[in-house]
């Protein structure tokens, strides 16, 4: 749950009996893979899912971006070199969306837990405010 209480993540078992993470908003739920944290406004959700091959890997959301990868995020700002690190998790965000911490691989083969520092810029879609959700929420008519 956010700061405010207003925006909820978790898990919810769907139709066919498997766990399926969300995020929701006055009555909306949007389905995302495993969410694990939301930031202090609630813009910003991160979690783990599952790539193409089936292998687990750290996600951040925003509405605005969608699921993006951790890894995928921190290389485009070539903030890091990340040469044989699998972030596998992310279990945490800081209230504005900028830290991210979780657990992963590294190039060694040894489980590690890790922080993420975005920039700043690579951050400015989680400065919505929580009401233009729920507005959102009520235009579909919940």
């Amino acid at each position: 749950m956010n700061a405010s209480g207003k925006v909820v993540v978790g898990e919810a078992i769907d139709a066919s009996g498997h766990g399926q993470a969300f995020r929701w908003v006055n009555g909306t739920m949007t389905g995302l893979s495993e969410a694990r944290g939301v930031n202090a406004s609630g813009t910003v959700v991160v979690g783990e899912a599952d790539d193409a091959s089936g292998q687990p890997q750290a996600f951040r959301w925003t509405r605005e971006t969608r699921m993006q990868s951790v890894l995928t995020l921190l290389l485009a700002a070539k903030v890091v070199t990340m040469a044989g690190w699998q972030l596998r998790s992310a279990n945490g965000v800081s209230a504005d969306g900028t830290v991210i911490v979780g657990d992963g691989v590294d190039p060694l083969g040894h489980r590690q837990g890790w922080i993420a520092r975005l920039p700043t810029e690579d951050n400015e879609d989680c400065n919505e405010d929580e009401n233009e959700d729920e507005l959102e929420g009520r235009d579909q008519g919940d």
